[in-house]
């Protein structure tokens, strides 16, 4: 972990969270043109996270509503973030390096980022707003925009 890593570049949107999840998509989508990849899927078990070639899937506390995402990317490891909730580091591997929010049925966010070259890059993701999502979803049945919130962050290393 470096103190004195730098934001390279950074993208804010909100993404549609269905069944629980969304996902990240690199443009590549490689399970497309090859079966031997696996499709994206919800994260498994207790996971905030999972990740394949070219797709990152994240889960929401609650099912559906519409969340706050920023996506950042960063020279080198950024110092660890403790106010939220809940984070989880991940390993990604993309084939072109642009990527964008994407919900379950609806398709990829108009808003992209380039995190870098095609190839690894290691990340973190963070989430808060779980517990006031819960709260919102069992008092008035349904959870205002932008109450959960993400951070994912990358660098290359």
């Amino acid at each position: 972990m470096a103190a004195d890593a730098n934001l390279i570049a950074s993208c804010r949107d909100t993404v549609e969270v269905v069944y629980g999840h969304f996902y990240i998509q690199d443009k590549g989508v490689s399970w497309f043109h090859d079966s031997s990849q696996p499709e994206p899927g919800p994260p498994e078990d207790d996971d905030l996270v999972r990740t394949a070639l070219d797709w990152i899937s994240i889960v929401s506390a609650v099912g559906d509503h519409v969340a706050g995402a920023q996506l950042e990317v960063w020279d080198r490891e950024p110092q660890r973030q403790d106010d939220w909730e809940v984070s989880a580091d991940f390993e990604f591997t993309c084939t072109t390096g642009n990527v964008a929010l994407v919900a379950v049925m609806m398709g990829p966010s108009t808003e992209e980022l380039i995190i870098g070259a095609p190839g690894a890059y290691r990340g973190r993701v963070y989430s808060r707003g779980r517990e006031d999502a819960e709260a919102a979803l069992e008092t008035a049945d349904e959870v205002p925009e932008g109450t959960e919130q993400y951070l994912v962050q990358w660098w290359q290393g």
